[in-house]
């Protein structure tokens, strides 16, 4: 927006103009963390969302640092998540410094506010790289850079064209990273999904981290970049985290199954064993492709604390799903159940109750067409192709599953997939080109 143009719209438009955006993009982000655990949205759900938001980002841009006001006023008031995901875009949309450091000040606090900071460097990031690594840089009051800070240039690496070579150009910053273990466990993940050279060699030594975050991103990083020798090790410092009530073994669980090993044998058998991580196990199931874990996902079926648990784990597994093949249940009583039996995860609150007998049904019908030596995703053997027509199409929840399906199997297909939408559509347009 030109000077005149900002004269002639008057101080209270441009003001108003800047607070409508402001709160679009605040409510959409809210909305589209949802979306990514919802399996009622896919990616063409998401790309119309991410396109509004992108829309009112870039209005930032366009109204320019006269519009900033009004945001240094709600700083001084108790801000909320959403709040400060869509007053950091506009600082670094502005090159506002000033409104950077207060965004950056908030965004210590606490986790929830943390989260929106560095969710919103991908967005940042994404409208323009430039900005984004000038917003980072220019700010280091008395020379030192925090936590939070780090973690922001770190953030805006994921989605950058320059990604790529991040380790020559922000060596400064990983080295910083490498002594934090706040940001070590970030860095790891981040060299995973860019394949930045010599990061085996760190990924190995942080199998010993005191941090369990750091370990677990160290596995991460071995399975798919390591050598057979280091996926060995990572195998068992992943195992061990995966069979422990330590949340981190939600992430590797999945991972450390797929690889199919004496090690994710053991992995299902303890899980199998232990009351307390039976969604765990379930988890597990799914993620393993074989028919033959249906056996065990059947009598889970009916039993109120796993039963829809159990379920998405044969939908992913089948591609069965009890709305549309005749195995839905009416929501049973739940509460004789103790508060601590029941999911608190909106997802599987939301999720369709399961019949027994009418998958039973449906099984006896379709095992046919199962091989038991071969490995399933919604109900399809996993190939290349299959993967990327899923991201496309499948609920946004699964869609992370069915990206590390892809590096598997190619550690240069990577999609993050709670990056905006246009970033992903450049990377799936890249990937399905190589397939043909």
């Amino acid at each position: 927006m030109t000077a005149s143009t900002q004269t002639m719209l008057g101080a209270e438009t441009l003001s108003r103009l800047a607070d409508q955006y402001f709160d679009r993009l605040g409510l959409d982000w809210r909305r589209r963390g949802r979306m990514l655990d919802s399996r009622d949205a896919d990616f063409l759900a998401l790309k119309k969302t991410d396109a509004r938001m992108l829309a009112a980002a870039e209005a930032f841009t366009h109204l320019g640092s006269s519009s900033v006001g009004q945001t240094h006023q709600r700083m001084a008031d108790p801000l909320t998540a959403r709040d400060l995901f869509a007053a950091t875009i506009q600082a670094v949309s502005t090159q506002e410094s000033s409104l950077f450091a207060a965004c950056m000040a908030v965004a210590g606090t606490q986790p929830s506010m943390g989260t929106a900071f560095l969710e919103a460097a991908d967005w940042c990031a994404t409208m323009s790289p430039e900005a984004t690594e000038h917003a980072w840089r220019s700010f280091k009051p008395d020379g030192v850079i925090s936590d939070i800070h780090l973690l922001f240039a770190l953030a805006s690496l994921r989605s950058t064209p320059r990604a790529q070579s991040a380790h020559v150009w922000a060596k400064p910053l990983l080295d910083i990273a490498i002594e934090r273990h706040t940001a070590l466990a970030y860095s790891l993940d981040l060299a995973r999904l860019h394949g930045w050279p010599q990061w085996d060699v760190q990924a190995e030594h942080a199998l010993t981290h005191g941090d369990t975050s750091v370990r677990a991103a160290a596995v991460r990083f071995l399975l798919v970049r390591g050598s057979s020798r280091q996926r060995q090790a990572a195998c068992h410092t992943g195992s061990a985290i995966a069979c422990d009530a330590n949340p981190q073994g939600n992430t590797l669980v999945g991972p450390l199954i797929l690889e199919n090993n004496q090690a994710a044998s053991q992995i299902l058998t303890i899980l199998q064993r232990n009351p307390m991580l039976q969604n765990r196990f379930t988890e597990a199931l799914a993620w393993s492709g074989m028919a033959r874990a249906i056996d065990w996902l059947i009598p889970m079926l009916d039993q109120a604390v796993h039963a829809r648990h159990a379920a998405e784990a044969i939908t992913l597994l089948t591609g069965s799903d009890p709305r549309h093949d005749a195995w839905l249940a009416a929501s049973p009583d739940t509460s004789s159940l103790a508060d601590h039996a029941l999911p608190h995860d909106r997802s599987e609150r939301d999720s369709p109750w399961p019949d027994k007998h009418g998958f039973e049904s449906w099984w006896m019908n379709n095992r046919k067409n199962f091989d038991p030596e071969r490995r399933y995703l919604l109900g399809r053997e996993v190939d290349r192709m299959h993967l990327l027509q899923l991201l496309h199409s499948a609920p946004l929840r699964w869609r992370p599953m069915i990206a590390w399906h892809l590096q598997r199997l190619d550690p240069d297909c990577v999609l993050i997939t709670d990056l905006p939408a246009s970033t992903q559509c450049a990377y799936l347009s890249r990937f399905t080109e190589s397939c043909s």
